[in-house]
């Protein structure tokens, strides 16, 4: 079985299909064979990376955008085994769709709801899911493409819109950039940053 595993595992890289790959990847996780899920997921960002890299300069939308399909699919195979390059893959994703990005900072407890024992109703479930609880049996999942977690640092935040902004400083493209909010104190501590964040 081993053998076979094996054996299916390089015949699907070979053939660069999603469906494959995702089967071979997970007889090898469900088989314990360690190094060769290890080499997989490997080989599955080498692949991942080569084909952003082609869409990025592929000039016709179809077929761009067939690339982005497929692509799509490996980024939810490396999701589904938890890589940790992930958001880096998401985010040339997301550049090569042209789609608008949503991003979600959960904020600290201000005093104020820190004395009232005030408990925050977000939970995050990883890296691009929140669920916040709308009571203690009824909760309400959101999916983003980026979360800050409390204790992000103003350089994280930027670290993660920092493409953004050098996009527009090289003249690549429109950005544009809008805060929301559901509470006005939160409004305030979104925003607060020193200029060393900037470096």
């Amino acid at each position: 079985m081993t053998l076979e595993a094996k054996e299916a595992l390089a015949q699907a890289f070979e053939s660069r299909s999603p469906a494959d790959i995702r089967k071979g990847i997970s007889s090898c996780r469900q088989l314990l064979l360690n190094e060769e899920h290890g080499g997989a997921m490997t080989q599955l960002r080498g692949i991942t990376e080569e084909d952003i890299a082609l869409a990025r300069t592929d000039h016709d939308r179809e077929s761009r955008m067939a690339r982005v399909a497929i692509l799509e699919q490996f980024i939810s195979i490396l999701r589904e085994n938890g890589d940790k390059q992930l958001r880096g893959f998401h985010n040339d994703l997301q550049d090569l769709k042209g789609a608008l990005r949503v991003f979600c900072r959960v904020r600290p407890l201000n005093g104020r709801e820190i004395k009232k024992n005030d408990t925050i109703a977000v939970e995050i479930v990883d890296p691009f899911t929140v669920s916040v609880s709308k009571s203690e049996t009824d909760k309400q999942t959101f999916s983003y493409d980026a979360i800050f977690a409390q204790g992000t640092s103003q350089a994280d935040v930027f670290a993660e819109c920092k493409g953004l902004v050098m996009r527009t400083v090289g003249s690549e493209g429109a950005v544009c950039t809008y805060k929301g909010y559901l509470d006005v104190p939160g409004c305030t501590w979104t925003w607060v940053r020193t200029w060393t964040c900037l470096a």
